[in-house]
């Protein structure tokens, strides 16, 4: 494949390579900053799919050994970034590949970081009552994106779940920026319908929730207004021709680049769509991608008061003629816009995993004291997540 065709782009030490085939520039990318032996972070899917063994080999032929680990789950746990940190010991491996989703990157970064930082993964979590500060850097840590979802490439966060509590936990470090990010969209062909459904409602609710956060409709930043739009516009454009044809690459190329987009949104912050479905995810073991894209709709609908105009440009950014309407009609046209996307791509609803609706009285009141309910437009008291809850359930 020629690299001319490849898009390079350098911020700071990051280095993104963009492109049909660019995955093929892993080898030399990782022997040029010195590793000689990878660890590589994974999941059995991926495996399956061929990419690992794929990859591996490209490694090797430029002299860069590796070893596999491919016990990462969705939703890590903090045990998987335990297991993978002492295989990384054992084997004496100088660098960390993440070859996968959000939930192999996340692993990844906190193995890397944990390689040169005391004590262990969760007592660096915003939930810990003696939180340890990072006193050390980490190995050099590299991606090769296989899903069009989290966008975790692009922020300094981990999601990893502590396992004692049964909560996912926030880990944040200026560590967790790669050293190379790879966005090959063939890599992305082997997505089910299913995942390519998931992951794309994870991007288009991170740049739509990011777009609408109470600090960027207070304090408008023109850097990740464009950045949301854009993210936006290429879901709207491409989810449901990736879904339809997994090897439409021009389609594949647009959900890899809206989740990069979008995941650069998450330093903005998320509202209620990700502050309440941390309960779905917690107590149903819904897929984050679906348990954002499930309450995405609600969530804008509540919030369109706050800034009608802000919601006019998401309907437009998804392709909707506005001319004629008043801002809350163009907002609403983008609810029933989003609504039909999930029909389009058969992402489940909320009742598909919660048989009666007495069930969510069970946990709404755990669902309020959220970080990402504080930052939303408006406020998320529990009449309020009632209502978002109870319509999604009710598919209004």
């Amino acid at each position: 494949m020629s690299k001319s065709r490849w898009s390079v782009m350098q911020i700071g030490k990051m280095k993104e390579i963009i492109g049909e085939g660019a995955a093929e520039a892993l080898g030399e990318e990782i022997a040029a900053r010195g590793v000689k032996k990878a660890l590589i972070v994974t999941d059995d899917g991926v495996v399956a799919a061929g990419h690992v063994a794929r990859i591996s080999e490209n490694l090797k032929a430029h002299g860069v050994d590796n070893v596999i680990y491919d016990g990462v789950r969705t939703d890590p746990l903090d045990e998987m970034v335990r297991e993978g940190l002492k295989l990384l010991n054992e084997q004496g491996c100088d660098g960390v590949l993440a070859v996968g989703g959000g939930s192999s990157m996340d692993t990844a970064k906190a193995i890397s970081a944990m390689k040169y930082n005391e004590g262990d993964i969760m007592e660096y979590t915003r939930h810990t009552e003696v939180r340890r500060g990072w006193k050390a850097g980490r190995l050099p840590l590299f991606f090769a994106v296989t899903t069009a979802g989290t966008g975790s490439q692009q922020s300094p966060y981990a999601v990893i779940t502590n396992t004692k509590i049964n909560r996912k936990c926030n880990v944040t470090s200026e560590l967790f920026y790669p050293d190379l990010i790879i966005l090959d969209a063939t890599l992305t062909y082997t997505l089910n319908q299913k995942w390519t459904a998931s992951c794309g409602f994870d991007t288009l609710a991170h740049a739509i929730d990011g777009y609408t956060v109470k600090q960027l409709i207070c304090v408008p930043n023109d850097y990740y207004d464009t950045l949301a739009l854009k993210a936006i516009e290429l879901t709207g454009k491409s989810l449901r021709q990736a879904y339809a044809i997994p090897q439409n690459y021009e389609a594949r190329k647009d959900m890899l680049v809206a989740s990069d987009l979008a995941g650069l949104m998450l330093s903005a912050g998320t509202g209620a769509t990700h502050g309440l479905a941390n309960m779905l995810s917690k107590y149903y073991h819904v897929p984050h991608g679906e348990s954002v894209g499930m309450l995405l709709p609600y969530v804008m609908e509540y919030n369109m008061i706050a800034s009608p105009e802000r919601f006019r440009k998401v309907a437009e950014a998804l392709g909707i003629d506005t001319a004629g309407m008043t801002d809350m009609e163009a907002g609403h046209a983008a609810v029933d816009e989003v609504k039909q996307l999930i029909r389009d791509v058969h992402l489940p609803y909320v009742c598909d995993y919660i048989k009666e609706e007495k069930e969510i009285y069970n946990f709404l009141e755990e669902s309020l004291p959220n970080t990402c309910n504080y930052a939303n437009a408006r406020e998320i008291n529990y009449e309020a997540a009632e209502w978002i809850f109870v319509s999604a359930f009710r598919k209004e």
